[in-house]
């Protein structure tokens, strides 16, 4: 508030007072802001705890290296999933300007190979008679038999599927052999065992 007052030689006055405002129209800016981050999934996790520097704004009147505040996405030291994250800051001054935005990604991937536990080795003669393995006869014919067996388990820091690659019969006169590939299968990471199983006269 500013007022003035006029008086003259007679001691009579005079007073005009009138508002001075001063507006902030300046926004503020980025000052530190990370870059696009990629970090690997943790051992045994489908997950990575991802640390960062919080990114700082200034502004005319609110400071230097002022902290922003997060809007989307995940804050330092939290464990993001797998895939990309939207990590958002904004800090908005006092007079409600335009807000500064800061905003980066974080990507986790998984490279971890799935583990898989596999069966020993399958020996049987067509007789009837298992000599090696765990697996029991389903059923038996002149020269052949079907034979069952416990499927592999399969674990992964994400999840893991496991699947029958290959494993059909191969007949001839001699005997028959079965080789049954098991196969686990997450974001692309493939992990390989085989069982055999070998039938002969007996």
């Amino acid at each position: 508030t500013i007022q003035w007052t006029a008086m003259d030689m007679a001691g009579n006055s005079a007073i005009c007072t009138y508002l001075v405002r001063v507006l902030d129209d300046d926004p503020p800016m980025v000052d530190e802001c990370p870059g696009n981050i990629v970090d690997n999934t943790d051992p045994g996790e489908c997950s990575s705890v991802v640390w960062f520097s919080v990114p700082t704004f200034n502004d005319n009147c609110g400071g230097q290296g002022v902290e922003g505040e997060l809007t989307e996405g995940l804050a330092p030291g939290s464990a993001f999933p797998t895939g990309v994250t939207q990590v958002v800051y904004q800090y908005v001054d006092a007079a409600n300007n335009i807000p500064a935005v800061c905003s980066f990604t974080v990507k986790v991937e998984d490279h971890e190979n799935p583990k898989i536990t596999c069966p020993s080795n399958i020996v049987v003669g067509t007789n009837g008679q298992i000599s090696s393995g765990n697996a029991y006869i389903w059923a038996t014919g002149a020269c052949g038999i079907e034979l069952a067996y416990t499927a592999p388990t399969a674990t992964d820091n994400c999840s893991a599927n496991v699947f029958l690659q290959g494993g059909q019969l191969e007949r001839d006169r001699a005997g028959i052999g079965l080789v049954g590939e098991q196969q686990v299968h997450h974001r692309g990471h493939l992990q390989i065992r085989q069982v055999t199983a070998s039938v002969g006269d007996g």
